[in-house]
């Protein structure tokens, strides 16, 4: 076994790499300096200075930073994965550490209706005729990238308006938008939506930052800070996308379930129900009792999400698995990518979000 993932400086973090590098990599950074151990799946950031904001945030904004300076240099570019989903932060206090770990659980749900009432397999269903905008659409709830994912989305909305009419000589982008969505695609779009509010948020604050970068201007950097407004601008235009299709292309509603709010609270408390965690390395076990704190501010993965402070076993040094138990009965179990070390750790928190998403929805890291 390597040595378990230890802790550098007054504080730091540790993000998943998209593959285990093959050889040993330091960078240093004004703010700090960055490790990549070879063969290793996460790579850490020691911080020079305790940040006056998020331990995540600020090792996370330092690290792309460094990745894209090597990249340039070397021309090997190396990616970084899950970074609001899976990561390690630590703050020293004295001599030894407060660590946190941070993990996302998925909660798959299906509402789905296979077969007749009868049991006989349903009829295959028909399919409309291809739009050439379809595409761009397909593309974008494939991506695995959220910044491609709605470039492809907004390219399919720029389709079909065209295609019910054309952009007039002179007329901006946003006129010619609002013209054909407040005229004859007025009848396919979702009730109560206010059609300028939505073209000036979808093309000044998206589309623009998204599709330029030009410096002096605002404009939006891969893995950069402005993840919520730009998931909650590709949902809003998935609403808009969906409506124009069912109208424009006589499409019915199908598409993935979703649940309320209250429904996915109600499961994210049930969820994360625990009263014992057992610790696991190399065959040993250790077994502390537990209580989930849980938090609704801010949301993560738009769930409320747990907090676990563990009492930590003196015996230890080190863990790679942790099983969450509740009555008994085994109901999570968080397998780390590699041993996380105990040494010099004063305090241990695990924090957990619940990511809720139909079987059917593509892509539900988009949500983190």
């Amino acid at each position: 076994m390597n040595d378990p993932l230890g802790y550098f400086g007054v504080a730091g973090a540790a993000f998943l790499l998209c593959e285990r590098a093959k050889e040993l990599l330091s960078l240093r950074h004004p703010k700090g300096q960055i490790r990549i151990r070879a063969q290793a799946p996460f790579v850490t950031v020691e911080l020079y200075e305790k940040p006056t904001t998020s331990v995540r945030d600020s090792a996370w904004n330092l690290l792309q930073e460094a990745l894209d300076s090597y990249a340039t240099v070397s021309r090997h570019a190396i990616g970084t994965r899950l970074g609001n989903e899976q990561y390690i932060t630590w703050e020293k206090a004295g001599d030894s550490y407060a660590v946190t770990i941070a993990e996302t659980c998925r909660m798959p749900f299906a509402i789905a209706a296979c077969a007749s009432s009868n049991g006989a397999p349903r009829e295959a269903a028909a399919i409309p005729p291809h739009h050439p905008s379809f595409r761009f659409y397909r593309r974008a709830i494939l991506s695995n990238d959220l910044h491609d994912a709605f470039r492809n989305a907004y390219l399919a909305l720029e389709c079909v308006v065209s295609d019910e009419s054309p952009k007039r000589e002179n007329e901006s982008e946003v006129t010619w938008l609002k013209r054909v969505l407040n005229d004859s695609l007025l009848a396919g779009l979702p009730g109560g939506i206010d059609i300028d509010a939505f073209v000036n948020r979808i093309y000044q604050q998206s589309r623009l930052p998204l599709f330029h970068a030009k410096t002096g201007r605002s404009f939006y950097l891969p893995n950069g800070p402005e993840r919520d407004e730009i998931i909650q601008a590709f949902e809003l235009l998935n609403l808009v996308l969906a409506g124009i299709y069912r109208y424009k292309c006589h499409i019915g509603a199908g598409g993935w379930s979703r649940l309320s709010q209250s429904t996915k609270d109600e499961m994210v408390r049930a969820g994360l129900a625990f009263d014992e965690v057992r610790f696991k390395s190399e065959g040993e076990c250790h077994i502390v009792s537990a209580h989930v704190d849980l938090a609704d501010t801010p949301r993560r993965a738009k769930n409320i999400w747990g907090r676990l402070s563990l009492p930590l076993p003196a015996a230890l040094s080190h863990f790679d698995v942790l099983e969450l138990y509740f009555g008994g009965e085994l109901r999570a179990t968080l397998d780390l990518p590699e041993p996380v070390s105990l040494i010099c750790v004063n305090s241990l928190v695990i924090e957990i979000a619940v990511l809720i998403s139909s079987t059917r929805a593509p892509n539900p890291s988009h949500a983190m």
